[in-house]
């Protein structure tokens, strides 16, 4: 049962990471196309921000799959 919840928050917390990796991937195509920074981030910080989140959901998927 504990096994149950335990990968229904992990399943939880990977889907909110990818909606905020897919934000900011959709921010940073915006900002490109304005050729502008959105609240003072430029295209490529979104661009980064959504590479390393989804990078962080691959770690941590990876961890719990192996523990």
């Amino acid at each position: 049962m504990n096994d149950d919840r335990e990968n229904e928050k992990s399943l939880l917390l990977a889907t909110i990471a990818i909606t905020l990796s897919a934000i900011a991937f959709f921010l940073a195509m915006v900002a490109n196309i304005l050729q502008t920074p959105i609240m003072g981030v430029h295209p490529e910080g979104f661009s980064r921000a959504s590479t390393n989140i989804a990078l962080i959901v691959i770690a941590v998927g990876i961890w719990f799959k192996e523990s």
